[in-house]
């Protein structure tokens, strides 16, 4: 018996064509295109984050990246970071998910055509769409309802990993056979970003022993010990990501990412050079490190009091108040308030703890990891130097660090282009042992520890 071929190929279908290409996921037929078409075939890769959303263009003939787009995430109005996102959600029901939907799937097809405008590469050959980000995206993506994420006993309505055709979710102007694929998710924290991550640095094939750190609006953290997985998940806010700064922009062109405190004052480090525009999350981290070496801040991260500072003393003319309220003046209008510091202090103590309970689990201390591995577009920014000085990360980890860049998008590229990793991903996603920071009374404890700040890190 010949293969059965699905409806809408049959739709598709010419008979007047001398020549006809099946196209094919893994094994299965999906559709019929009219003429042969084995030279154009491309799809795109996409990584959702809560802030930052990236998407390239792939050549599946050869493997090639084509061309990349990158745009905040248009969600980002509906909540900062995803738990505000799922209580738009609860207040608004049924609406307010596809709300959600739309603005995301909008700015998908954005990126495309501007992906496709500088490629010339025509849009309906594209046959499939492969993406990754942490849960609260993926089910916002599909139009799944994210609410369970948000509450205990914290489950996932949507897991197992999916493939549906684009037109489902409102993804038109590809091939009429093009897929949308989704990767598995862990847990309701650990998503198939951090998936995507774990295979493409092959963290769970590591002889030794690497912690994986994907630094963001959540920081996902995942320890691996000669192939057994250990992952948490810690709130850090979109604070880090400069998401809550006067001025506050994404490491970009104009922004303020590396400070130096010296004898003549602030030394400032633009991205591209020139008079700054705002600052990034990286450019803020490594501001309060310069604050607290230089005694800026206390140990609970409290501005000095500007008024208590003789007229000579080079903090008194960049620390002021107004209003009872304390800030530091960067340059010109780039001010950091009280409050970025405060926001900063939170999520560093929450990754730091998440650290602390992955070790004591795993029953090591910080100086028994063989490397310390760094993913997320805002990580890479991030100096070595902030990471320790800021009590981020142990000091222990000292020269066993390694950024790797967007890892997320890695393995939504690397499930587009390989089946096997395809495969793989899966089996990964089913032996990560999951822990869930909120419910451990100790965890309040060394969040409470790890949110002072002291002088080396």
């Amino acid at each position: 018996m010949g293969e059965e071929i699905p409806f809408e190929a049959l739709r598709a279908f010419s008979s007047d064509a001398e020549e006809w290409t099946g196209v094919y996921q893994g094994k299965r037929l999906i559709g019929i295109e009219n003429g042969d078409t084995r030279a154009h075939q491309y799809g795109v890769a996409v990584d959702i984050g809560t802030t930052t959303m990236v998407l390239s263009l792939v050549d599946l003939q050869t493997g090639r990246l084509l061309e990349s787009a990158k745009e905040l995430n248009p969600q980002i109005p509906f909540g900062q970071e995803v738990i505000a996102r799922i209580a738009y959600v609860v207040k608004h029901g049924k609406q307010g998910l596809l709300e959600e939907q739309a603005a995301v799937i909008k700015v998908i097809c954005q990126m495309i055509q501007e992906v496709f405008q500088k490629t010339q590469v025509p849009s309906e050959f594209i046959c499939e769409v492969s993406v990754a980000g942490n849960p609260t995206m993926t089910h916002l993506l599909l139009g799944v309802d994210p609410r369970t994420i948000g509450r205990s006993p914290y489950v996932l309505t949507l897991q197992k990993e999916k493939s549906i055709p684009c037109s489902v979710v409102g993804l038109n102007g590809l091939s009429s056979f093009a897929q949308l694929d989704a990767l598995p998710t862990v847990s309701s924290y650990i998503g198939s970003d951090i998936l995507g991550g774990i295979y493409a640095r092959q963290i769970y094939k590591f002889p030794g022993k690497s912690l994986f750190i994907d630094i963001g609006t959540n920081g996902e953290i995942v320890l691996g010990d000669r192939g057994h997985l250990y992952a948490c998940s810690a709130s850090a806010g979109p604070a880090l990501e400069g998401m809550m700064i006067h001025l506050g922009m994404k490491a970009s062109q104009g922004a303020i990412e590396e400070i130096h405190i010296g004898e003549e004052g602030l030394d400032l480090s633009v991205i591209g050079g020139g008079e700054p525009l705002g600052i990034c999350g990286s450019g803020i981290l490594a501001a309060i490190r310069e604050f607290v070496d230089q005694e800026w801040i206390n140990q609970r991260g409290r501005l000095v009091d500007p008024t208590s500072l003789e007229a000579t003393d080079q903090r008194k003319h960049y620390i002021f108040e107004k209003e009872g309220k304390r800030y530091v003046r960067l340059i010109n209008d780039i001010i950091i308030t009280q409050k970025n510091i405060r926001h900063d202090q939170l999520a560093k103590a929450a990754i730091f703890a998440g650290i602390q309970v992955l070790l004591e689990k795993t029953g090591y201390e910080a100086a028994d990891l063989d490397e310390v591995v760094v993913a997320g577009q805002f990580g890479s920014h991030i100096s070595e130097e902030s990471l320790l000085l800021t009590g981020l990360f142990p000091h222990e980890f000292q020269g066993k660090i390694r950024y790797v860049g967007n890892a997320s998008h890695s393995g939504a590229y690397l499930n587009l282009i390989s089946s096997q990793a395809r495969k793989e991903m899966v089996q990964i996603a089913k032996g990560v042992d999951y822990t869930e920071l909120s419910v451990l009374k100790r965890f309040e404890r060394l969040f409470a520890k790890a949110s002072r700040f002291k002088k080396g890190g």
